[in-house]
């Protein structure tokens, strides 16, 4: 069993055996199962526009740097003066960061679990509500050996985003906090970070040389990791809004493409004893 990853702003479950819950359409599990690669959403892709933003407390601290930046740089000829990392462009050092953080938005893939060790009525209705979706239940440590070394998991921190800091120090900070009002999903979260390369090949001397990347954009919605699915998945959940045929279909599907885990369905269909 390898080791969990040391990093200070993934705090990782206390149980490494926690259930974990991904809820999706029949489509996309039928592409999960087809593809055998688990993808990862682009970050500013993923519906939240605070998903990669900064809480007003650090924003304030930010502009409190520039500020001091800004008086050191008195007198000086402002035509000479370029930020590391742009090239020949002249940025306002507030500018800069919010460009780099939305570029940075770009570039981190994150994959969205939810820690539970039942199932949750409202996860279903928030993310299965057209009646035909099923729930992927892995565990933290499933997922943990399923993915590769370079994509970091941990618990995402719950904020206010008025009068809560967010360490600016480290770009993975934004990405593993949310707004308290999402408190509920308990979300863990899997997140990659791949930024282009800031070296390149001169096609003219064939050397290689460094450049500014950061106007590189992201074409790609997101990144995709291939994975053994017998590894990662332990249960399937059939949605309790579906038909018992829909249950048939979804077991037949995954015997065709070799998936051993068990098919059940939603303990949420049970009936009530009056």
């Amino acid at each position: 069993m390898r080791e969990p990853e040391k990093h200070p702003l993934f705090q990782l479950p206390q149980n490494r055996q926690v259930k974990i819950w991904r809820f999706m359409d029949f489509t996309k599990f039928v592409a999960l199962l087809e593809s055998r690669n688990l993808f990862f959403s682009r970050a500013d892709l993923l519906g939240d526009p605070f998903e990669g933003s900064i809480s007003v407390k650090a924003h304030e601290l930010r502009k409190a740097e520039a500020r001091r930046i800004g008086r050191e740089f008195q007198g000086i000829d402002t035509a000479v003066v370029t930020l590391a990392g742009f090239g020949d462009r002249l940025w306002d050092s507030l500018d800069a960061d919010t460009y780099m953080q939305r570029w940075t938005s770009e570039w981190m893939s994150i994959s969205c679990w939810h820690m539970n060790e039942v199932e949750s009525a409202a996860m279903w209705q928030l993310y299965a509500s057209s009646g035909n979706g099923v729930a992927i239940q892995s565990t933290y440590q499933r997922l943990r050996e399923a993915l590769p070394d370079d994509v970091y998991i941990g618990e995402v921190k719950y904020i206010c985003y008025k009068n809560d800091n967010l360490d600016l120090s480290n770009s993975f900070s934004p990405f593993m906090s949310k707004r308290e009002s999402f408190s509920h999903e308990r979300e863990l979260r899997a997140i990659h970070s791949s930024p282009p390369s800031h070296k390149r090949v001169n096609p003219s001397t064939g050397q290689e040389e460094r450049f500014s990347a950061h106007d590189v954009r992201n074409s790609e919605a997101g990144k995709s990791f291939r994975v053994d699915l017998n590894q990662l998945v332990e249960r399937v959940h059939i949605s309790p809004l579906v038909q018992h045929w829909y249950a048939d279909l979804v077991r037949s599907v995954a015997q065709k493409y070799g998936l051993h885990a068990e098919i059940k369905q939603s303990d949420l269909d049970e009936k009530p004893i009056f």
